[in-house]
């Protein structure tokens, strides 16, 4: 019975476009990460070629599309030359879960969240830990399969790691309180709503130098 059928990403649509056609419904997609761009990082080119293909049916068969970020309209007006209604709607936090917390902060303790993927280069992190050479330790909150590399590397130099596979939402901003910094490392980013937690909470933070972040 809806007039409008909404996607909440690009990767989910490609079935609402074809329903489109079929029942003359109009199309809202969101655009919160660059698809594409990042399966052309992890996968392979006939991969990176078929979702870049479904990307711009989907983009371009949209009657409205959400972006979250300046960067990504202008992904969506000058990749695919976009023509209709594009507007920027950032992600958005509960700012009445993530808030400070009178919790008693942990010294030297840097906590990140994201899958253990190599996308998160928590290698890089370790790495930068071992060179400060005081005594830094880590929290990770979040599970893949570089988890027993990231584990190994850390016990082989004497770096305290603690890897949360399974933690709450509501449990997060506790964590993120009772820590000194947020890192992230990552090689590649959409718009990551764990950066906006971390701020949210009144935590410093520390990020690489690229789009997204």
């Amino acid at each position: 019975e809806s007039e409008v059928y909404y996607a909440d990403h690009v990767s989910g649509a490609f079935p609402l476009v074809l329903a489109k056609f079929l029942f003359k419904k109009k199309v809202i997609v969101r655009f919160n990460w660059d698809w594409s761009y990042f399966v052309r990082r992890e996968y392979n080119l006939f991969t990176y070629l078929f979702i870049r293909l479904i990307e711009h049916i989907s983009i371009k068969n949209a009657d409205v599309v959400i972006a979250t970020t300046p960067h990504l309209k202008s992904v969506v007006l000058n990749r695919y030359k976009f023509t209709r209604k594009v507007v920027v709607i950032p992600n958005w936090i509960n700012t009445n879960l993530f808030k400070p917390k009178k919790l008693q902060k942990q010294k030297h303790t840097i906590i990140s969240i994201g899958r253990l993927v190599s996308q998160k280069d928590y290698s890089l992190l370790l790495r930068s830990i071992k060179n400060l050479g005081n005594g830094y330790s880590l929290t990770i909150i979040g599970t893949g399969p570089e988890k027993d590399k990231l584990k190994s590397y850390a016990k082989n130099n004497k770096i305290k790691l603690n890897i949360l596979e399974k933690v709450d939402n509501t449990q997060i901003p506790s964590f993120l309180n009772m820590h000194s910094v947020y890192v992230s490392t990552s090689r590649y980013e959409g718009h990551p709503k764990a950066i906006l937690e971390a701020m949210s909470c009144a935590i410093p933070v520390i990020a690489t130098d690229l789009v997204g972040n």
